[in-house]
Order: structure tokens, then C-alpha cells, then sequence
């Protein structure tokens, strides 16, 4: 969809920045997949590989299959960045905050992904930093936020909270949940202008207009009439939004802490991406 290979890597709430120009291989059909799953690019590409558990569903296996050289390393890592044409730096979210950089001058670009733990340990830092290695300039650096839990909705309990104000000041929220939460998106905003980025494009307006014309989107209405995870009605839950960003309040987006609070276990993930072309 993107026309650009992909670049995954494994997210461990660090403060990590990888540089994939050092690394980039295409070892999938999609791309260069680091983030831990253990198949060579012919099983991707066939199939071959899979474990298939006591009620038929197919998983990776156990234990990394195909010869060494075949076997994709892993790269633990929360920040990447990249100054080739072509490359699609992904980031996954489901609650956490995705943010994604580029400087238009020197064409170099970056992802971070920003939970609580990686935004404490300098996750966004770490990410501009390797970015100006690559010779980009801060002032000329346009960043931009992606869905994210809100500060409304993201409860962590006061102890969490005052540790977290520590680092970032003013982040410490009262959720509508009555407890003591945190605005991971307003801390992001002050790391970046801290990094020397003060250029950040809003994506609330054009987020809220395509919340609002999906009002009626039958696809997204059977989803809303069968995931179990709020209202039924799909205009009942557009109606209920607040922030349209958040990725709890928004049945546009996964959410952990909304799969969480419908006593599932498992739920999607949202990939952020952003290429040079």
C-alpha cells in the first residue's frame, strides 16, 4: 500500500534508537522484519514453518526453524531511523504513542514508539539524536503524534502518576475512571521541544473529520455490534468520544486497555508508518 519495505523491529519500552541503515536486509517479502519472529523468507513466503496447536490454528514455532543465516535476528529496540528512499519505518501501538519525524531538508526520517516507560527513559531523545548523526537539524524537523490512550482515559494510580510528573511536569491527570492518570501525548510535547523539535503537525482535525464520516460505515458498525468492547451501536460510541486521538474512546483504533477492560485477552495492533519516497 505504501509502495516502500517495511522495517520492523522488537519494542521493549527502552530508550533505544536503532539506525536500520546499518542493518536493512530484506529477509521478508515485506521487508526487514527484526522484531523476533523466528522464519527464513522461504517459510514466509510458503508458508512452511508453522506449528499448528490442538485446535487447528496456525502460530510460529517454538523454536526458531531453518538454517542460522536464514533465521531473522532481533533487534530490541523503540526508536528507528533511516535517511534511504523506500524504507517504511513501522511502529506498533495499541495505546501507546506513536511518533514519527522527519527533517524535509536532509530527507532523513525517524519513528519512536512512546509508552510510559520508553517516554521515562528518553525514547524520543535517544531517536533525534541519532536522526542529527544522520545530519538532520532539529529547528528543521516536522514531527507528528498518532493515536494514543488520553489523559482522561489512561488510569495508572498515584504512585505511577507522581513519578511520572517528576520527569514531565503537568502530566498528571484525573481520569473519568475518578483515579489518578497521565497524558503520555502532552510529555511526548515536552521531550520534543526539549530535543530542539517545535514543528508538530496536529492530526486532531482531519482524525475527527473521518471519525465523524464514518458515522455510518457498515463495516465499522458490525465491528462496534460484535467486538463486545462498548456500546453497540457505532453512533452511540462516535457520540461518546471526547477525544477523537484516543485510542480507547475511538473504535477507529485498537486498544489494549479497552480490550482489557472487556476481559479479553488478546486485541489488534496499529502500525504507524512513515517513508521517504
Amino acid at each position: 500500500a505504501v509502495h516502500a519495505r517495511l522495517s520492523l523491529v522488537s519494542q521493549v519500552h527502552s530508550g533505544v534508537a536503532v539506525d536500520v541503515d546499518d542493518s536493512f536486509v530484506v529477509n521478508t517479502p515485506f521487508g526487514f522484519d527484526v522484531s523476533g519472529t523466528h522464519r527464513s523468507v522461504e517459510e514466509y513466503q510458503t508458508g512452511r514453518g508453522m506449528e499448528t496447536d490442538a485446535d487447528g490454528r496456525k502460530h510460529e514455532p517454538t523454536e526458531p526453524t531453518g538454517s542460522a543465516e536464514n533465521v531473522s535476528q532481533v533487534i530490541e529496540a523503540d526508536g528507528q531511523v533511516t535517511s534511504q528512499s523506500g524504507i517504511a519505518l513501522g511502529m506498533f501501538a495499541a495505546d501507546c504513542l506513536p511518533v514519527l519525524l522527519a527533517d524535509p531538508v536532509t530527507g532523513v526520517i525517524g519513528a519512536a514508539h512512546c509508552g510510559r516507560r520508553g517516554l521515562e527513559r528518553g525514547i524520543i531523545e535517544s531517536t533525534v539524536e541519532l536522526m542529527k548523526l544522520k545530519g538532520a537539524d532539529p529547528t528543521n524537523i516536522i514531527a507528528t503524534l498518532g493515536p494514543r490512550i488520553c489523559g482522561d482515559c489512561y488510569e495508572v494510580g498515584d504512585e505511577v502518576a507522581d513519578q511520572f510528573v517528576k520527569r514531565f511536569p503537568l502530566t498528571k491527570t484525573q481520569t473519568r475512571f475518578g483515579g489518578a492518570g497521565i497524558d503520555i501525548a502532552e510529555a511526548a510535547m515536552i521531550d520534543l521541544a526539549f530535543a530542539g523539535v517545535h514543528q508538530v503537525v496536529d492530526s486532531m482535525p482531519r482524525i475527527h473529520a473521518a471519525t465523524e464520516y464514518l458515522e455510518a460505515d457498515p463495516e465499522l458498525a458490525e465491528l462496534c455490534r460484535t467486538d463486545g468492547e462498548g456500546a453497540a451501536e457505532l453512533a452511540e460510541r462516535i457520540g461518546n468520544i471526547n477525544h477523537s486521538m484516543c485510542t480507547l474512546e475511538n473504535p477507529l483504533w485498537y486498544s489494549h486497555r479497552r480490550a482489557s477492560l472487556a476481559n479479553k485477552a488478546h486485541e489488534g495492533r496499529l502500525l504507524a508508518l512513515i517513508v521517504r519516497q
